[in-house]
């Protein structure tokens, strides 16, 4: 699972790579954005939830093999999410209506779970830090993020390699070897992120470095006009589908 999780970003090859960080971070989370908006329980928001999906996967190249196993995992915790919407309660139950329930609950998850995966995957992990500085987001907004993905990434690899390590040396499994990783994770990973960090601040101390690094700002090309233009739009038409069917 954690060796899935590291090779998502920079996975995607497609057209979309050609645009800036900034530029692809901020239509993602438009896009990410219509697809909430979206109303899933009429044909037209369904409709739009798909072309979504599937457009802005292909344009940003999502690997096959990932968009599978993502929708695999996905299944694996939606499912017993909706078997539960289904079990009639109370005498009012309403069997069209928890089937109405439900699939607003799989579509939005998958939609925005993939749209999600795909803009992560569109971006290599030095290039959500320069999108995320480009964008007129607070310092530390950005600063939260970027430790975020990075504490991840580094938590991706340390599970990845604790897990081999119980295989190689003859241990556990399978389900149990995911409970001895997550029992050895405060115990093991916790630590090396804490000591980093003094690291880290020891070193900004010694340099005298105050946080007043300069923030650069997005510089977009008229693709990226372009591209941002038409995910407003889009957007734009989400919430009109949404306040219709209200």
């Amino acid at each position: 699972m954690g060796a899935f999780l590291a090779e998502i970003p920079g996975s995607a090859k497609g057209v979309l790579t050609r645009r800036s960080p900034s530029a692809r971070i901020a239509c993602g989370a438009g896009v990410f954005v219509a697809c909430l908006a979206s109303p899933a329980t009429t044909l037209a928001g369904s409709a739009f939830l798909l072309c979504t999906t599937a457009v802005w996967a292909s344009l940003c190249g999502l690997p096959l093999r990932i968009a599978v196993r993502v929708l695999g995992l996905l299944a694996a915790v939606l499912l017993p999410l909706i078997l539960l919407a289904l079990l009639p309660v109370g005498d009012g139950w309403n069997l069209a209506e928890a089937l109405r329930v439900s699939w607003a609950l799989v579509a939005r998850g998958l939609a925005s779970t993939l749209v999600a995966v795909a803009t992560v995957a569109a971006l290599a992990p030095w290039e959500l830090h320069e999108g995320l500085e480009a964008l007129p987001l607070p310092r530390v907004v950005v600063a939260v993020l970027s430790q975020v993905v990075r504490q991840a990434d580094t938590l991706a690899r340390e599970t990845a390699s604790m897990t081999t390590a119980i295989r190689l040396r003859g241990g556990a499994g399978g389900f149990r070897a995911a409970v001895v990783v997550a029992r050895a994770l405060p115990e093991v990973w916790l630590p090396r992120v804490g000591d980093r960090a003094e690291r880290t601040a020891r070193a900004m101390e010694m340099r005298d470095f105050d946080g007043g690094s300069l923030q650069r700002t997005a510089t977009w090309s008229s693709g990226d006009a372009g591209l941002a233009a038409a995910t407003m739009a889009w957007t734009a038409l989400g919430l009109v589908l949404r306040f219709w069917s209200a």
